[in-house]
């Protein structure tokens, strides 16, 4: 066969053979943050707006705490970056292997990490906010319908968290619309986990982690189940987002 002809047949057998793997693949049930065109799940009648330029989600309250605002999704290396330019938050811990995610800015949309509890509290603090505590994170994840998790009863899967090391890392926050609480609220089975504002105990310092990470079980990752760790304590598992009053 001629070597004009071949070239051309490579070419078009390589193309097919890429689009049959994406076709197949689960990542194709991928579906990118609002920076990439596509707009973040919202519920119907549900109230949100912008605070510090970040969306948040009104969660009605309860006999045990007001109604409340909540980042709709967790503070993004790029936020931090933005708090630490302003001189209200400290450079994050990124090192060795970890540094480029600080560095470069392709990783900005990645959820911070290496975050303490300390650090945690004071950009949201410095943002007009706070810390969740465990009670109104719950709520936010969709506690007072009895779910298991976000989403309802149902098991994780590839399409609604990243969790049990179906992506052998953190992605993107808000990456995974279709793990959406019911009001909106992404990545809260996975990811990362989120420091709230509880002690674990009143003669103990550690603080709780909601939501389990990218690597922590299915059980971990339920609305019920929690972590804690020392305040000082970070970890490339670790992150947040914040609450605001209603006003």
């Amino acid at each position: 066969m001629n070597k004009k002809i071949i070239i051309p047949l490579i070419i078009l057998s390589t193309g097919i053979f890429i689009l049959m793997i994406f076709l197949s693949s689960p990542y194709r049930m991928l579906r990118p943050y609002d920076i990439f065109g596509k707009n973040l799940p919202e519920k119907s009648g549900q109230k949100t707006r912008i605070i510090n330029g970040r969306k948040a989600v009104l969660i009605k309250g309860d006999e045990f705490t007001d109604d409340f605002y909540i980042d709709q999704i967790p503070v993004s290396i790029g936020s931090y970056k933005d708090c630490t330019a302003e001189g209200a938050c400290k450079y994050q811990h990124y090192h060795d292997n970890y540094a480029k995610y600080w560095k470069l800015k392709r990783y900005e949309i990645f959820p911070v990490t290496f975050v303490t509890w300390m650090e945690a509290q004071n950009y949201c603090q410095s943002a007009g906010g706070d810390l969740p505590t465990a009670h109104q994170w719950n709520l936010a994840a969709g506690s007072a319908l009895n779910y298991d998790y976000p989403w309802g009863r149902s098991l994780p899967t590839i399409a609604n968290a990243n969790i049990d090391g179906y992506y052998q890392f953190l992605t993107p926050v808000g990456w995974l619309p279709e793990g959406a609480s019911p009001y909106g609220v992404l990545d809260m089975t996975g990811n990362v986990r989120e420091w709230v504002l509880d002690e674990i105990y009143e003669d103990n310092d550690n603080k709780l982690l909601k939501g389990g990470s990218d690597y922590d079980n299915f059980a971990n990752g339920k609305i019920e189940a929690y972590f804690d760790h020392g305040p000082t304590s970070s970890g490339y598992n670790r992150g947040f987002r914040c609450i605001y009053p209603v006003k």
